[in-house]
């Protein structure tokens, strides 16, 4: 090993001591508080973390209650048909579409002084624990099939209805400790190591004890090995219950939202969240072959010590699909690495098929794949922000909640396909007796049908995405139209700050300046990479000519490459912003559009009270061909009127003029600053009975001031010279801010570090100055010999303190350190013709 790379590797395992050591002092002095400006301290981090191992437990315990036609416990040990685990599970799927609201609005409406969420965490594992135990102990041996039919249904649907009110909210509670993100992420990262620990250890432990007691088919593993996880899980979740406080970040005012079914035709009318509805629809079949490493090693190998490896090993799949994900959205697109995901999965699983034989490659090909499948824990959510945000820009609705309730109109698919594996098990041969797997040929036969219902599962979820248009470059745009139409309507309301205005005019000019690009050539491109490719090697070039002729057409063949990517990018770039942003910009001058708004204007402006004397009338010229759509239009909107009259006599017998005041007034935090608790209440019940009342009313006034808002642009880009400076002021300001306190977080670790290192010294008072710090731990400023580091000074306290020791075990007179080769000080003394500073750590 080179000179060179002995330092480099001495100044890389120093800097990680360093790293680890200044973490260590951060833990120890922020464990009971939390750093200058954070809000929870490590303590707090560590609770909820291990409190999420609790919960993890827990799950872990009484998922085995739940309803799944590969369920060993179910299926294999109890005896419960295939079949029927699928009708209890389609009975729980529809139990649990009322169950959903029930527990929302339970939870939502929960207010205690331990805060939302805790309550559950501390008390719901009780009973989730002690029904799974009490249905572990039930006498099977004596009971009748029926009789066990009762007993799993019953247990299994009150396990089912209850658990979410554990998982959930200990999840909810996550977002619920600190409303600053940076400190969110860490918070985040930290629990994700401590949570992985727990399923790490059980579920390599639990295989190898299973074999003293007769395996997975045996109901004492669950009874006497699984339980105790579950019963362990009781007391970790107690340390999230106790050790955590909630800091909710809520408005007092109201917020006027879309109706759930208005919500759910907006999400039903957008293409590319039926794309992803439709290929969520053959879901069941891809991950048919998921059961086959479980039952190789339970029914064919009975080796549960490899298996418990491997189990092991498997769990750091989703560590590297979460690693490479990022890097490949970056690289591929969102599009793009779906398309790859789907084709690499037929690849392997058609390789799992193959395998199925031999266990260890057929764990390597289910490694692999499982690897490519959990690429989607990344990219679902990054897809599924995306389409809100198509469906935000065409229905003007931000939609969360309401895309999970809008995906209930699929239930009845989701019901009648999840019987198809279930009929597959029982048609060959797989019923009530699980133990016919023991059999070679029903278990290959079956390994081998499963395998290939895999892979036409993926084939078929493959299909639809090639129709998916929502690539990376058109989600850019539609978040720059999204960005323009919000500028004009925080304009007309006061609120639109030297940031936004900065972004969004940067935004505007980078869609425009795409818009008048001229057009690329992409076959001339394509041309241009073939012609690279075919380039031949002249034959009477020497050896490294030849390698150097190869060198430069492989440069031009990448040169070529990225210019074509570039085009195409720009391409769908120009298509984008025509179809979307360009169609932004003149929203309001289509003929269709001016009439609605015309008609909304009419609406909003008789007020709550004067909608009973609206006459809508409408003088917008349209062409002939949209004539049709005008008058269909125009009869929509009478309609909804009289609706809305009809409602509004009733609710408002009196007149709506004060209801509409409060609804004005609640819509602002100033508006009801002062008022009690049961005020509050009294004011948002009022605000949602007005609003149910007056929705279509509101949602007049709301297009209304977005037309009038839209007319805003051109005094936004005259005031941008001076947001811009602004601006620039704001992030210079917020950066110095950012340093300053990262600089007070660097001098207490410092401090603290320097006070331990004068502890073990047993030197007399603690003067951080010689340390080369001052009274907070900042730096002292000093030149030439006197400029020591903290580590610097660490070090020559320790050499010091290490030869008055082997000094006094000498006996020898009094202490010179010069004898040792130190100063007084305890840094080495200078060698003769040796340039060596204070400061050198010999």
């Amino acid at each position: 090993m080179s000179l060179k790379t002995k330092q480099k590797l001495s100044a890389g395992i120093q800097k990680i001591k360093t790293v680890a050591s200044d973490v260590y002092t951060d833990v120890r002095l922020h464990w009971k508080k939390p750093a200058k400006g954070n809000y929870i301290s490590y303590r707090e981090i560590g609770a909820y973390s291990v409190g999420g191992m609790g919960v993890n437990m827990i799950a872990f315990f009484v998922g085995y209650l739940a309803f799944n036609t590969s369920s060993l416990l179910l299926a294999s040990t109890i005896g419960i048909r295939p079949l029927h685990i699928q009708t209890m599970m389609t009975i729980n799927t529809v139990l649990n579409v009322f169950f959903f609201a029930l527990r929302g609005k339970l939870v939502d409406n929960t207010r205690t002084r331990w805060g939302r969420f805790r309550p559950y965490i501390a008390v719901m594992g009780v009973p989730l624990v002690a029904l799974t135990l009490i249905y572990l102990f039930l006498d099977f041996e004596t009971m009748s099939y029926t009789e066990k039919l009762i007993a799993t249904f019953a247990f299994g649907i009150a396990v089912a209805m209850l658990q979410p009110l554990l998982t959930d909210t200990h999840g909810e509670l996550g977002s619920c400790l600190s409303p600053n993100t940076a400190e969110r992420t860490k918070m985040f990262t930290i629990y994700s190591i401590v949570f992985s620990i727990a399923p790490t250890v059980y579920n390599f432990l639990i295989p190898i004890l299973s074999d003293f007691t007769g395996g997975y088919t045996n109901i004492n593993t669950y009874r006497y090995i699984i339980a105790p996880v579950g019963i362990l899980g009781l007391g970790l979740t107690l340390f999230a219950s106790f050790g955590c406080k909630e800091r909710v970040v809520t408005a007092r005012n109201f917020v006027y939202k879309a109706g759930l079914l208005e919500g759910c035709v907006a999400v039903w009318k957008n293409k590319d969240w039926w794309i992803r509805t439709v290929s969520g629809f053959v879901g069941f079949l891809e991950g048919a072959n998921g059961v086959l490493l479980n039952w190789i090693y339970v029914y064919d190998t009975q080796d549960m010590v490899t298996y418990s490896f491997l189990v092991t090993i498997m769990g750091s799949a989703s560590f590297v699909a979460m690693v490479l994900c990022p890097f490949l959205l970056s690289k591929l697109g969102n599009r793009k690495l779906l398309l790859y995901h789907n084709t690499f999965n037929i690849l392997f699983v058609g390789c799992m098929m193959a395998s199925y034989k031999i266990p260890l490659l057929f764990f390597v090909f289910t490694y692999i794949n499982t690897a490519i499948n959990n690429l989607s824990m990344v990219y679902n959510p990054v897809m599924a922000a995306e389409v809100k945000d198509s469906i935000q820009y065409k229905s003007g609705l931000r939609l969360d909640f309401t895309l999970g309730a809008a995906g209930m109109i699929a239930l009845p698919i989701t019901i009648a396909t999840g019987y198809a594996i279930p009929y597959v098990y029982e048609s060959m041969g797989l019923a009530a007796d699980y133990n016919v797997l023991y059999d070679p040929a029903i278990r290959n036969n079956l390994f081998y049908v499963l395998c290939a219902l895999s892979v036409l599962g993926a084939a078929l979820n493959l299909i639809p995405f090639f129709f998916y248009g929502l690539s990376r470059e058109k989600h850019r745009v539609i978040i720059a139209a999204l960005k323009y139409r919000a500028a004009g309507e925080d304009y007309a309301a006061g609120k639109l700050s030297a940031e936004e205005i900065k972004d969004t005019v940067e935004l505007y000019n980078e869609m425009k300046g795409y818009f008048e690009a001229p057009d690329p050539d992409i076959a001339a491109l394509k041309a241009k990479v073939k012609e690279a490719r075919a380039e031949a090697i002249p034959n009477n070039l020497s050896e490294e000519e030849a390698e150097a002729a190869k060198r430069e057409r492989a440069q031009r063949i990448k040169e070529a490459k990225r210019q074509l990517k570039q085009a195409q990018t720009l391409a769908e770039y120009k298509k984008s912003v025509k179809e979307i942003f360009v169609a932004e910009l003149h929203r309001y001058e289509q003929p269709l559009t001016m009439a609605e708004t015309q008609l909304a204007t009419q609406i909003a402006a008789g007020g709550a009270d004067g909608i009973f004397s609206v006459n809508l009338e409408c003088d917008i010229q349209v062409p002939k061909e949209k004539q049709a759509a005008l008058h269909k239009m125009r009869r929509r909107y009478e309609r909804k009127l009289r609706a809305m009259c009809k409602r509004a006599k009733k609710a408002y017998p009196n007149g709506a003029e004060e209801a509409a005041k409060l609804f004005a007034a609640a819509g602002s935090e100033e508006g009801i600053s002062g008022k009690s608790g049961k005020e509050i209440t009294q004011i948002r019940r009022s605000c949602k009975k007005f609003a149910r009342t007056y929705r279509f009313y509101l949602g007049c006034e709301k297009l209304k001031s977005q037309a009038e808002a839209s007319r805003h642009w051109d005094k936004i880009e005259q005031i941008y010279p001076e947001a811009y400076v602004q601006a620039e002021e704001n992030r210079k300001e917020e950066e110095a801010k950012e340093r300053a306190s990262h600089a007070a977080h660097k001098a207490e670790i410092a401090l603290a570090k320097a006070r331990k290192a004068h502890k073990k010294s047993g030197a007399g008072e603690f003067d951080p100055r010689d340390y080369g710090l001052d009274e907070n731990g900042y730096a002292l400023i000093k030149t030439g010999d006197e400029l020591q580091s903290l580590l610097d000074r660490e070090h020559a306290v320790r050499a010091l303190a290490k030869a008055k020791a082997e000094h006094a075990k000498k006996h020898a007179g009094k202490f010179d350190p010069a004898e040792y080769g130190l100063d007084e000080h305890g840094y080495p003394l200078k060698k003769e013709g040796e340039e060596c500073t204070k400061s050198s750590r010999g």
